[in-house]
């Protein structure tokens, strides 16, 4: 007869979202235990930039203050040109002046990791443990370690990464390849680097190159290649990282001289080489992200490309919505056992519903901000050969938005927040103002939030609570609906 240790959840990977997910749960006064499969505290990168929503979910958990005294508040973008090689332009992130609530920090991967776990209570990890497959019995999910033991859990959630086998067993596609791959680094200045707060960045020729401060005296680099940029040896580069340097430097020789020093001082064991993955979006958006008491979260639900930055956020955001969501499970306490399955089946669904969509459309955007980025090179390079070859004068914009209304005014402001540029072209000789008002209900107001006018516009409308309907006979107000559920 097979024993099993009954636990009410159990996360896989002792990552950024299965210890975040864990915290959250502690938080609320739940216990859980986190497999990881290494020996001790695995740490895969060297650090990631997190933005307004990532710092909200770190404050979520309390930790984010701490987290606040090791790194740097950016203030903006410095772009370089790819021709002189000399930062030519700057773009503030701030509005007037003022952040309005914006944040936008880069952090050690290491900080991150070891703040999580220092909040958490001792046991709840538990190293070397691999799973090998996982089964059911009943409403429970059994899960076999690689060890021989089996663990018995009312609650399973994968946090283990783009190779996840909790995904797998969901029946979710493995994330394919983009055919562009990315080299990053960290470097240290004992005396300070001096530079400013602010993301550095080069585009041109296929490659993106930029270096932002993570403090006074550490400096975080990336570097993304498309296609034709990664060269054949490419599998040469983890056994000997020196090529991967070298060939870095040769790709930032036209570059400003900030980015070659700061290549050049990174020691070999701090730059690491990977493709770039991401999850088809229609798998995420059809797909069983959730069954019954089985969910995904992090990586193994969303891998995206880093161009817009939200992979890292967007997974400190699964975990405290699937924290709350499996707080309100555990937490109407019932002595039924069939009831507390169907409240968690009901939250992960819950949790779905929230992180579907949203998983959906960061995967797209990255996926797209990339491929523009990507082809820059190219559609520039082409404008400058018709220029040489024809008389023609022309005018470059990178991105050319036609109509000045709400979608156009919208999509110029999202990509102004990523520092990207934008040129938009209205027919009409001013604003032009069609209609007078427009309802907009909460996917809207989440966008508006996104982009950073939402609080502004709030304060000069007013929340609609119900809908009162009237008679047709009458004339009168018969009957009414409210917005909310149980009052709120």
């Amino acid at each position: 007869m097979e024993v099993y240790e009954d636990v009410d959840i159990v996360i896989v990977g002792a990552g950024l979202a299965g210890l975040t997910t864990a915290l959250a749960l502690h938080r609320l006064g739940l216990k859980s235990l986190v497999l990881e499969s290494s020996e001790s505290l695995r740490i895969t990168g060297f650090a990631l930039t997190l933005w307004t929503n990532a710092w909200k979910a770190l404050d979520a958990v309390g930790i984010g203050d701490s987290l606040r005294q090791k790194s740097t508040q950016m203030k903006g973008f410095k772009i370089a040109s790819p021709d002189s090689g000399l930062f030519v332009s700057e773009q503030a992130l701030d509005i007037d002046g003022k952040f309005e609530g914006y944040e936008s920090r880069c952090v050690k991967r290491k900080d991150l990791l070891e703040a999580l776990v220092k909040e958490l209570p001792p046991g709840t990890i538990r190293y070397s443990s691999k799973v090998a497959t996982v089964d059911e019995l009943d409403w429970f999910k059994l899960v076999h370690l690689a060890d021989g033991s089996i663990l018995k859990t009312k609650v399973l959630v994968g946090c283990d990464g783009v190779n996840s086998v909790v995904a797998k067993w969901l029946g979710l596609d493995p994330p394919v390849s983009v055919g562009r791959a990315a080299i990053r680094g960290l470097v240290e200045f004992p005396n300070g680097s001096g530079f400013d707060p602010m993301f550095h960045v080069n585009f041109g020729g296929g490659t993106r190159f930029g270096f932002l401060p993570v403090d006074d005296k550490t400096v975080y680099w990336f570097c993304t290649l498309n296609p034709s940029q990664i060269p054949t040896y490419e599998e040469d580069w983890q056994e000997n990282p020196s090529k991967m340097k070298q060939f870095v430097l040769s790709r930032t020789n036209k570059m400003p001289q900030e980015a070659q020093e700061v290549v050049e001082r990174t020691l070999l064991s701090s730059i690491s080489y990977a493709t770039l993955k991401f999850r088809l979006p229609w798998n995420v958006l059809l797909g069983n992200i959730v069954k019954a008491n089985v969910c995904v979260a992090g990586d193994a639900l969303h891998p995206m490309t880093p161009d817009i930055g939200q992979g890292g956020c967007s997974s400190l955001e699964d975990s405290v919505v699937l924290g709350r969501c499996l707080g309100e499970a555990f937490l109407n306490k019932s002595n039924e056992e069939n009831d507390e399955f169907e409240r968690i089946k009901k939250g992960l669904e819950k949790y779905g519903k929230e992180r579907r969509w949203r998983s959906f459309s960061l995967i797209s955007v990255a996926y797209c901000v990339g491929f523009m980025q990507e082809s820059k090179g190219i559609v520039m390079s082409y404008m400058r050969k018709v220029d040489n070859n024809q008389s023609h004068n022309y005018e470059e914009v990178d991105i050319t938005i036609v109509g000045a209304g709400i979608a156009g005014l919208t999509t110029a402001l999202a990509l102004h927040r990523l520092g990207l540029r934008s040129l938009v072209l209205e027919s009409s000789e001013s604003l032009r103002v069609t209609g007078f008002a427009l309802t907009l209900w909460t996917n809207a107001w989440k966008a508006l939030d996104v982009v950073g006018i939402g609080d502004t516009l709030r304060q000069k409308s007013t929340k609609i609570t119900g809908m009162k309907m009237a008679s047709p006979d009458t004339g009168l107000f018969t009957s009414g609906q409210p917005l909310d559920k149980d009052g709120k």
